[in-house]
């Protein structure tokens, strides 16, 4: 869908029906059925945790941090091997 514009191509994007339910006032054009394809792969997170003392929240997210800083290193060995196969 094109845009209409006002003389000159000018345009007040913030009485514009088509940039309404914007907050940055852009047009957008999304692909709802991919959208929720990709969401239909989201992984559930837990809201809050329950720590019974000090020493187990500090242990539960050290581990966390730890298998996070794995992750990234992994991805990124993972993106370099795939280029050095190019």
């Amino acid at each position: 869908m094109q845009t209409k514009v006002g003389v000159g191509g000018s345009m007040n994007i913030q009485e514009s029906d088509e940039f309404k339910t914007s907050k940055f006032f852009c047009k957008t054009d999304f692909d709802m059925k991919e959208i929720k394809q990709e969401e239909a792969g989201y992984l559930p997170l837990p809201k809050f945790y329950v720590f019974k003392s000090r020493d187990e929240r500090e242990r539960i997210l050290y581990r966390n941090f730890v298998q996070v800083g794995q992750d990234v290193k992994a991805m990124i060995a993972d993106i370099s091997n795939k280029k050095n196969a190019k």
